[in-house]
């Protein structure tokens, strides 16, 4: 087997690839850039920023980082202070936060396994590098948004998918993702 190394993008399905898979052969925090790693086989998991702005709001509300106590909007967070979005996680020795640009995170050399489409894109990644492929078959849902916070549409006006997109350009560049289609749900990576 080839030595790799996953690269754990927050609010990307990074928990329920590594209770399958691990973080591959290479040590060091799960949420360390692939630049940190230049000479292994590096694999991570990208998202549609629709989706991923309004997953990585739903967490911040869940973890209390949003105020529960005075509910807050998507489109006020978006637009507001998002100091906790955007603060730096030093203390787990990386530099790049929450909800940064997945371009952030990845380098040229990066395997990418589409999150609407996980268990075929690791199926093939598994055969290609000679990992087992087939585990993806128990992939498990970890830290689960709930479906009911994730119907996206509801979060998205104007404003809002202009926000992301600005944001998230590089991204949707990059990733060919389609900012004029706004927000979709792709359905439960677990099936």
């Amino acid at each position: 087997m080839k030595q790799w190394r996953f690269i754990h993008i927050p609010k990307n399905g990074g928990c329920s690839f590594r209770k399958v898979y691990g973080r591959g052969s290479e040590k060091g925090h799960p949420h360390n850039p692939a630049s940190q790693f230049p000479d292994v086989h590096k694999v991570a998991i990208i998202r549609n920023p629709y989706d991923r702005a309004v997953s990585v709001f739903t967490y911040e509300r869940l973890m209390k980082k949003v105020d529960a106590a005075t509910p807050v909007k998507f489109r006020d967070w978006l637009f507001g202070d998002r100091s906790s979005m955007w603060a730096n996680n030093k203390k787990y020795g990386f530099s790049l936060r929450i909800a940064e640009p997945q371009v952030k995170w990845l380098t040229d050399d990066v395997w990418l396994l589409r999150f609407w489409n996980i268990k075929e894109d690791a199926q093939e990644w598994g055969k290609r590098f000679h990992i087992d492929g087939n585990a993806v078959k128990k992939y498990p849902h970890e830290n689960p948004t709930k479906l009911r916070e994730l119907a996206i549409d509801r979060y998205y006006d104007d404003q809002c998918r202009a926000k992301v997109r600005e944001v998230y350009a590089k991204d949707f560049i990059v990733y060919d993702y389609l900012m004029e289609h706004g927000p979709c749900y792709y359905g439960d990576i677990v099936g």
